[in-house]
Order: C-alpha cells, then sequence, then structure tokens
C-alpha cells in the first residue's frame, strides 16, 4: 500500500511542482538568494515520501519484508516501528530496497519512516505503509464427518474458514483421482460399493495451506442380513422365547423392526423378544434397516401352541408273581383322537429313555436280566408339541431264586432210637414258600408237612431223610438231605503202649485201639488222669498227658461210638520221679590255693527213688570218688581245675555239678600299720536323693539313734553327702561329694560326739530327709571317692571335708539306696583310701540297699509280684550288688532298704564301727597260704614291733580285727595275695 505526504491524486502534480521549483532554482540560483523555509523544507519532504511493503502487497505470512523508499529530496531515512518515528531506528542513506522485520504477527502490522535532507538537517514528518501479516493455517469443518450413503452418486459437505485473511480456496482428492477445485461440496459419481476416503484442504489468502482433512464416504447397497430362532413349530409353552441378529458388512444395522401375525405393523424391538400367546398357530416377522436406508427382506418364524395334554394305556405286561427275569410290556397313547408316536418308559424310577419301538403295529417295550423282587415299568406318552400325558405303570415280582431249604432239628448221626423227629424251615426272599416234598431212603418226593416230618419203627441200620421246598413262583429249592444211622451195639478198647513203672518224664503218651461193630463207628476216646473227670482223648488212637507232677498216677481210658454206646475201661498206674538227685557237699573246694597245697572236696548223692550209679572227673579224667568220703587232691600244679560230679538216679533223672577253683603262685605281702593310740572315727552317710527315696529318707532319721548309740565311748564326727555325682553348680550343692550343710545349723556340715544326743538326732533327722532332686544316675561309690579326693583339694568349697576326715582317725561309710553304681568298682574306693592314707586308714563300708536275688532280671519289664523288693525296687533290671561287694571287701555290714524299719541294721553297723578302732584292712584279699583249704585267720601273721606275734584277732575279707586293742608303733602284718 502506497504511503506519502499527501493524497495519492496529488503524485503528479506535486512532481511538476517539483520539477519546476528545481528549474527555478537552478535558473535562478546565482541572480536570486533564494531561501526556504524549514516548514517549506519539511512539506517538501513528506509531499515526495514513498514507503511500500512488499511492493504494496495485502497479505503476508512472513514477518521478513522487503520495504520500497522514495523520496526526491532526500537523501537519508529513518525507517522504524515506532509511529512517532523517534527511536528503534538510524538514519541511513536512501536506497530503493530494504529489508525489514514486522513488529508483530497475524494482525495488521504498519512500518515507518521520515526522511531527511542532509545539507538541511531537516526530516519530514513520519509516513506509514501497513500490511496484514497471517502465519495462521486455515481449517475445514466437515458436515457430516462418516457419511454413508445407497446412491450412486455421493455427495459431501463442508466449511473452509480462516480467521485473519480468509480463504482463497480448497481441493478435494477422491482416491485414485486427480484434485479439483471444490468450493462447500464435492460428489462423484458411479462409486461402488465401499468405504472412502476424501481428502480436502484449504489455502488462504497469505499463501497459508490448511492441515489435509479426510472425509469418510460408506456407500452402501446391499441391504442388512437376519437370523431369527424361536420357539418350536409345535410347542406346549404359551411363553414364546425369540432371539433375533441383524448383520450389516458396510454401514452398519441402524435398528431391527418386528411385526406379529401381519406384515403391516413393523414396530423397533430387541432381542430377546418375549411374546404370550394363546393356543393356536402364530407368526413373528422381524427386519432389519441399516444406517443408509437399505431395508432386508422380512424373516418370518410360524409356530403352533399346544397345551392339550395326551392320554396313555398300558396294553400287556407281568402281574404278580413271575418266575422269569424277561418282560414284555405293550402300551398306546392318544391326542384328541389321534395316535401319538412319542414314548418315554423307564423301570424302577431309573432314568427316563425313549421307547418308540413298533412290533407288529403295537408300541412295545423288551427287559431282560430284571434283577429279584418288585418291578415297578413306567411309560408317558408325547404330542407333536410335547405335551406329557400322565405316567402309566405296572409292577410285578420277579422271584427266579429257588427257595432254600435248612433242617432245624435232626436225629442224632448216631443213635439208639428206632424213631426220628426232623423238622426243618423253607426260607424264600421272594414270593415265599408254598409247600414241601420229603423222600426217605430215596423213595420218590411227595407233599409233606411244610415244617417238620416224623419217623417211627425204623431198622437199625443206615436211613437217608431228604426234603425240598417249593415257592409261590413255582421254584424248588435244593435237596436237603441227612443220613443217620440206629445202633445199639457197644465199641471196644484195647491198650497198646503206655508208660513203665517207674519213669523220669512229666509227659507220657498212651497209644490204644478203639473199634465198633454197631455201625454207628468210633466217636472219640475219653481219657482222665487220678481223681479227674472224663474228657475227650487228644484222638481215637492216641492221647499225650504233660504237665505231670511227681508221685503215683492213674489214668483210665474208654471209647465212646456215634450212637453214645461206651466201653470198656482200660486203666494204667505208674510213679512219675522228676526230682533229679541231689549233689550236696560237706566240704567244698577252695576257689583259689597256693601251688602245691592240698585240695579238699566231699559230697554225698541222694534220691528218693534210689540211685543207680554217679562218678567224677577232674578236668575231663576220670577220679575216684566215694559219696560219703573225701576226695584229696594234692600235689597240684599252677592251673584252673574244674571237679565234676555226675549222678544217675533209678527214673533216669540226671544231674551234673561242676566246682571250679584254682592253683596259682601267690605273691608274699609284707604290709605296715602304725596304731595311735585313740578311739577316734570319722562316718560318712551317703543317701540316694533322687525321687524315689523319700521314704527311705524317713526310715533313715527315725532309726539314727540305733546307731549312734553304739558310739558312745568314740570320738566320733559324721558328716551326710548323696549319691548325685553331677560336678557342682550353684543349684547343685549337694552334688560330687561335697557335705550337707546341717539343716537347721547354719554354716555347720559334721555332726560330733560332743553334741547333745538329743540335738544331733534333730539335726540328723531334719538334714536327711533333704529334697529328692537328684541325679536319676545314683553313684555311691564314686561319691564316695570324691568326698575322700576333696578332703585334699585345698578348695575352700572342700573344707568341710578336710575338717570331716581326720588322718588318726578310722573311716566308716553307710549308703542308702534303691540304685546302683553302674560306673565304679568296689575296689576302687578302697585304693583311693589307701593312695590318700598311705594304707594306714582303717575303714569299712555298710550297705542298705536292694539285695542281689533271683528277681534281678536283665530281660524282665516289670516287677515280679512275689519280689520282696517289689515296693521299693528301682529297677527289675539291677541291684546293689556292688555295694554289697564292697560291703564284703572291707568287713562292712549287707543290709536291706526293702524295710521300713533300719533299726537292727543300723545297730549292727554302730558295733562294727565300734570295732573299727582295733581294726585294720588289707592291701589286698589273702588266700590260702597254709594249704587247709580254707582262707582265715592262719593265712596271716601279725608281729608287733616287740617281734612277738599277735593272734586274738579274727578275717573276713580285707578287714582284720583285733580282740584287744595294739600296742601304739608300727606293727607288721604278713600273708600272701594273688597279685
Amino acid at each position: 500500500m502506497l504511503r506519502f505526504g499527501g493524497s495519492k491524486w496529488a503524485i503528479g502534480f506535486w512532481s511538476a511542482v517539483a520539477l519546476w521549483s528545481a528549474t527555478q532554482f537552478n535558473a535562478c540560483s546565482q541572480a536570486v538568494n533564494f531561501k526556504t523555509s524549514v516548514a517549506a523544507i519539511k512539506e517538501e519532504l513528506l509531499s515526495s515520501s514513498i514507503i511500500l511493503i512488499n511492493d504494496d502487497a495485502q497479505f503476508t505470512n512472513d514477518k521478513q519484508v522487503e520495504v520500497t523508499l522514495q523520496n526526491n529530496v532526500a537523501d537519508e531515512v529513518y525507517l522504524t516501528n515506532d509511529p512517532q518515528c523517534s527511536g528503534g531506528g538510524t538514519w541511513l542513506p536512501i536506497q530503493a530496497k530494504l529489508n525489514w522485520t514486522l513488529a508483530s504477527s497475524n494482525r495488521e502490522v504498519a512500518v515507518y519512516a521520515s526522511f531527511r535532507n542532509k545539507t538541511e538537517g531537516v526530516a519530514s514528518d513520519c509516513v506509514k505503509d501497513t500490511i496484514v501479516h497471517d502465519s495462521q493455517k486455515p481449517k475445514i469443518t466437515l458436515n457430516d464427518p462418516n457419511l454413508g450413503t445407497n446412491v450412486p452418486t455421493p455427495i459431501f459437505q463442508f466449511v473452509a474458514y480462516d480467521e485473519i485473511s480468509g480463504i482463497k480456496g480448497s481441493m478435494c482428492t477422491w482416491p485414485g483421482q486427480a484434485p479439483v477445485l471444490c468450493s462447500n461440496s464435492s460428489s462423484n459419481g458411479n462409486l461402488n460399493e465401499g468405504i472412502y476416503q476424501v481428502e480436502v484442504i484449504a489455502e488462504d489468502r497469505a499463501g497459508n495451506f490448511g492441515d489435509p482433512t479426510f472425509q469418510a464416504v460408506t456407500v452402501d447397497r446391499t441391504a442388512p442380513v437376519v437370523v431369527l430362532n424361536g420357539p418350536p413349530s409345535v410347542g406346549t409353552s404359551t411363553v414364546a422365547n425369540f432371539i433375533f441378529t441383524a448383520t450389516d458388512g458396510l454401514s452398519g444395522v441402524k435398528r431391527i423392526e418386528c411385526s406379529k401375525e401381519n406384515t403391516t405393523s413393523f414396530q423397533t424391538c430387541v432381542s430377546p423378544l418375549v411374546w404370550n400367546v394363546s393356543e393356536g398357530q402364530h407368526v413373528l416377522h422381524v427386519r432389519a434397516v441399516d444406517n443408509v436406508g437399505n431395508v432386508s427382506p422380512v424373516v418370518s418364524h410360524p409356530f403352533n401352541v399346544d397345551v392339550t395334554a395326551p392320554n396313555i394305556e398300558i396294553l400287556s405286561g407281568p402281574t404278580g408273581f413271575v418266575g422269569s427275569q424277561a418282560a414284555v410290556l405293550t402300551y398306546r397313547g392318544m391326542d384328541s383322537g389321534s395316535p401319538i408316536s412319542n414314548f418315554k418308559c423307564r423301570m424302577d424310577g431309573g432314568e427316563w429313555s425313549t421307547c418308540n419301538g413298533l412290533v407288529s403295529g403295537v408300541y412295545t417295550k423288551n427287559y431282560s436280566g430284571l434283577a429279584q423282587g418288585v418291578r415297578k415299568f413306567e411309560v408317558q406318552g408325547f404330542d407333536a408339541g410335547g405335551n406329557p400325558s400322565g405316567i402309566a405303570s405296572r409292577q410285578w415280582t420277579v422271584d427266579t431264586i429257588a427257595p432254600a431249604v435248612a433242617f432245624t432239628v435232626t436225629p442224632d448221626p448216631a443213635t439208639r432210637n428206632l424213631s426220628a423227629q426232623f423238622r426243618y424251615t423253607i426260607t424264600d426272599s421272594g414270593s415265599g414258600p408254598d409247600f414241601a416234598e420229603c423222600s426217605l431212603n430215596n423213595a420218590a418226593f411227595a407233599t409233606c408237612n411244610l415244617n417238620e416230618s416224623n419217623l417211627s419203627g425204623l431198622a437199625v441200620t443206615s436211613h437217608n431223610f431228604r426234603v425240598r421246598g417249593v415257592d409261590k413262583a413255582g421254584n424248588r429249592s435244593g435237596v436237603a438231605s441227612y443220613t443217620w444211622v440206629v445202633d445199639t451195639g457197644a465199641p471196644t478198647l484195647v491198650l497198646t503202649n503206655g508208660p513203665a513203672d517207674l519213669t523220669k518224664s512229666a509227659t507220657e503218651r498212651f497209644q490204644y485201639t478203639a473199634s465198633d461193630n454197631g455201625g454207628s463207628g468210633i466217636d472219640r476216646v475219653d481219657c482222665r488222669l487220678d481223681s479227674a473227670a472224663y474228657a475227650p482223648c487228644d484222638s481215637v488212637s492216641s492221647h499225650t498227658f504233660s504237665g505231670l507232677t511227681e508221685g503215683n498216677r492213674r489214668v483210665a481210658i474208654r471209647a465212646i461210638d456215634k450212637a453214645g454206646n461206651l466201653s470198656n475201661e482200660v486203666v494204667v498206674n505208674w510213679k512219675v520221679d522228676l526230682t533229679l538227685p541231689e549233689i550236696s557237699y560237706f566240704q567244698l573246694p577252695t576257689p583259689a590255693i597256693v601251688a602245691t597245697s592240698r585240695q579238699r572236696l566231699g559230697f554225698t548223692v541222694e534220691d528218693a527213688n534210689g540211685i543207680e550209679s554217679y562218678s567224677c572227673k577232674l578236668n575231663g579224667a576220670p577220679q575216684a570218688c566215694v559219696k560219703g568220703e573225701m576226695v584229696e587232691l594234692a600235689q597240684l600244679s599252677v592251673g584252673n581245675y574244674n571237679f565234676v560230679v555226675t549222678a544217675r538216679d533209678n527214673a533216669g533223672n540226671s544231674v551234673t555239678d561242676t566246682k571250679s577253683f584254682s592253683v596259682l603262685r601267690p605273691t608274699l605281702k609284707n604290709q605296715t600299720i602304725n596304731v595311735n593310740e585313740n578311739n577316734k572315727v570319722d562316718i560318712v552317710v551317703i543317701i540316694d536323693n533322687s525321687g524315689s527315696m523319700s521314704g527311705e529318707m524317713a526310715s533313715m532319721g527315725s532309726a539314727f539313734t540305733s546307731f549312734i548309740s553304739k558310739l558312745d565311748d568314740l570320738d566320733w564326727q559324721l558328716g551326710i553327702i548323696t549319691t548325685d555325682a553331677r560336678a557342682p553348680t550353684s543349684k547343685l550343692v549337694k552334688s560330687d561329694g561335697r557335705l550337707v550343710e546341717l539343716n537347721g545349723a547354719a554354716g555347720q556340715y559334721i555332726l560330733k560326739s560332743s553334741m547333745n544326743p538329743t540335738q544331733a538326732d534333730t539335726l540328723f533327722r531334719n538334714t536327711i530327709q533333704m529334697p529328692t532332686d537328684g541325679d536319676g544316675n545314683e553313684l555311691g561309690i564314686a561319691s564316695a571317692i570324691r568326698t575322700v579326693n576333696r578332703a585334699f583339694d585345698g578348695t575352700v568349697a572342700s573344707q568341710p571335708n578336710a575338717n570331716l576326715l581326720r588322718p588318726d582317725a578310722a573311716l566308716a561309710f553307710i549308703v542308702v539306696s534303691d540304685a546302683y553304681d553302674n560306673m565304679t568298682q568296689p575296689n576302687q574306693l578302697i585304693d583311693a583310701v589307701k593312695a590318700r592314707w598311705g594304707g594306714q586308714k582303717a575303714f569299712s563300708f555298710h550297705s542298705i540297699v536292694v539285695p542281689k536275688s533271683q528277681y534281678t532280671n536283665p530281660s524282665a519289664t516289670q516287677v515280679a509280684s512275689a519280689d520282696p523288693c517289689k515296693g521299693y525296687r528301682e529297677s527289675v533290671k539291677y541291684d546293689g550288688r556292688s555295694y554289697h561287694d564292697l560291703s564284703d571287701l572291707t568287713g562292712g555290714i549287707k543290709g536291706t532298704v526293702c524295710t521300713t524299719n533300719y533299726s537292727s541294721q543300723l545297730s549292727a553297723m554302730g558295733q562294727k564301727t565300734v570295732e573299727l578302732v582295733n581294726a585294720a584292712t588289707l592291701d589286698c584279699q589273702p588266700v590260702d597260704a597254709n594249704g587247709d583249704g580254707q582262707v582265715d585267720k592262719n593265712d596271716v601273721t601279725v608281729t608287733l614291733s616287740s617281734g612277738q606275734n599277735f593272734t586274738a584277732f579274727t578275717l573276713a575279707g580285707n578287714k582284720l580285727t583285733f580282740a584287744t586293742a595294739l600296742p601304739a608303733g608300727d606293727q607288721r602284718l604278713t600273708y600272701y595275695c594273688l597279685q
């Protein structure tokens, strides 16, 4: 757009004036001194100014533009976006064309210029030119973006618009064709069916092209397809249910229409459709309309509603009781006077199944293999509409199983009775018994009483009676047959083998033969022993009596035939001797003797029924011997010997007895004991504190005075330990050989003879009855060893032990336990005492325990009822023999825990303790050194420090007890041991 100082029509005029003025100025410049005013210069500059944007274009889509400038008077220009031309630019020499950037976009934009004559320095007023900037794309709106039609030449419409520069034009491109100009619509003729995409692009006057817009055009000239499903052609329901669908491959189904009974009243409908109808003929018509107006052909569904049920009847079939597992039944049905042809049958309430079989024009159902019992046949008919008839039925009983017959009363198989009574039962699970048929001795069957038959006048011989039953269905049972014999003769019995008059067996077998000539045969043989009643023997040919006791025995035997006739009685008398000969010794061999010593033994043999023979052997070689006389065995070499005596009595009982001994080369022992002049004795009571000992603790406490009362003249001390040998902890203060603190005397552990007797007894009672929470593995010997060793370990915890066990006092142990020490050998305590006191300590070990007896049985599971220790025995497998062995070795008392009163035992132990101050313990058990056949005081020599022999003593195991106190000093003991 052209811009200048005046209007466009004055351009020529002002150009002429300018030309004229210039000519006049040039012509007169030298003649006239003409000066114009500033206003005139500015006016001249303005009137000569021309500014054009993009050659005066109306629109642009680019902010970079080209500005055309022209002024014949000025030689400089100030180009700016400022409407006042006061800033935003610089003075430039005038050029015909200048590139410029518009100040804004998407609107009308102005560019401003001021012209100046450099010589006068006068600038013109601002002039401008404008242009519309538009960089936005034009847009298209489709009237129907998804156009559908069923005409050959579809047309679509649209609106193209641009908000700034306006629309210049539009182009439409159909598939497979060149673009064409289009305004607000476009069409295309003779299109095939299908879906098409048409591209539409608009251009605005600024040269902007819009984004392509696509018009979907569907050409559909094919009608929809309808599928209709409804009730059967003939049915019984007055509620008709229809399901229908419609499909269209292009434009899609717009709606489905239905019409009932005719094709003149179609209305929109949906599937599923429910139609309540009356009995009779009906029809439903369905059609579909697609989205472009195509209408499908009408699909019709005619149907007939029939609600009237048919009638049915059974024409023939079985009834009552039937002796067959097969059945044939016939039936028919009518519906409004017309026969029906559809039936269902079932048997005994089972599943219904179709039974439309025609046989010779009659509907027939056959069955085979029917089960026994009541059978029920049912049939139901259905008309063409499916209406069921009532159910017709027929019932009968199948019984093909013969009845059973069984005798309930018969004569004995063999009898002396000439008459017979038979009773029998006939049972039948089906129709029931009707009558019976009988036969005697194979005669023809004849009808007889239903329950019994009585026979008389029978001959002495064998007979047979038969009976069978017939049920109401005609089935005959099997034959029940019974054979018996009438016998009046007695049998005979003959003994073929029996015992001798004197036997050694507790078992005897008798053999015999029994025969019967009366016809019934031998039934059994009865036997009886001594005065017992007769009882059946083992068999009809032999019998064995076992478990016979000693003494005179009597057996009686008789035979009985099957008719009950008795034979003669056979009697046998004999004597049973079960006692072995008794070998008794009046002189026993010494278990171990010194080489070159004599060994003596003497024996006798006795038996109530007499001795048949006896003999002797020494290590398997015959040895002369006479019962009742001493056998001398001299000059035996070192070794082991077995002397065997064998005896046999007159009944054949034989017994062998073996006595074993050894001939050894012993070691001479010289033992020195130091005798002090004192009467000191220290006592350790070892109490079992396991869970079973509360009663024994009470018994020990109540009898304590019986022990203490024997110690009146002694300087005694007493401490208590337990059989709990576990290593001590803070919770195990009564274990591992530690003395138990006296209950009632805090910090004290030792009872002493200096105490008041009543006080000592009370403290003992209170302390001995302690909690039974000790270890179940009771180790009394091990605890005693720990008590001894603790006296020497020097620890504070063991100080009570050191105070109790004085070096110059005798030592006594008393153990009370119902268990056993299975981990410690008796000699281990002897060795411990010897090691700690150099063999100078006299001591004994007393034991109140479960004694060794016949009831100690490692294989038993429970205590025997006859065991006198059954209430005290902790285990049937073990006893306190290790404690008793230790008592034997130390001359102690062997007591029993199996009583509630320990007074007498403790009294004896107290007496032995008194003797202990005048006693010595040998280092080992002596042997028979003098060869007199026994170990006694004569095998030990006591030599006093004066050189004299001392003989007033006794020997028990390893313990010497002196009748009077030995003088003080070192005394020597000489003896032989097997070490």
